[in-house]
């Protein structure tokens, strides 16, 4: 008989022929600590929650409200005791003095720099 005839007629099995058995060499501890890795992250993934707040300015104004209240209500001041006393970010300087050369040029001065504006300095030597 032709092997080609034993084909045919299903005395050969092709499968068994092209399985090699090769034992698994998969370090069993390792695979368990990456699926283990793998669910953390799934589940930290799917419990994950988070919360946007909506814009102010999606809510329509009321009729009777003003524009000034609508305005604060977008953008909140905040001034006085509210306010925090280590988050002002101007630059506030009271009662100095400033002399060159032993000249007095400035005495008792308040001097503020507000943040956001922008300044320049003037000398001698021109803008």
């Amino acid at each position: 008989m032709s092997s080609t005839l034993a084909v045919s007629t299903g005395a050969v099995d092709l499968e068994s022929a092209n399985v090699r058995k090769v034992e698994s060499k998969v370090d069993r501890k390792k695979l368990e600590k990456a699926e283990r890795k793998i669910a953390a992250k799934q589940q930290k993934k799917t419990f994950k929650t988070v919360e946007y707040e909506a814009s102010k300015l999606l809510e329509q104004p009321e009729s009777t409200q003003s524009y000034e209240e609508f305005y604060m209500a977008v953008n909140p001041l905040q001034l006085g005791a509210s306010a925090g006393a280590g988050k002002t970010k101007d630059i506030k300087l009271d009662n100095i003095d400033v002399s060159i050369g032993g000249l007095r040029i400035l005495t008792d001065t308040n001097f503020t720099l507000a943040y956001g504006h922008r300044y320049g300095l003037v000398g001698n030597n021109g803008v």
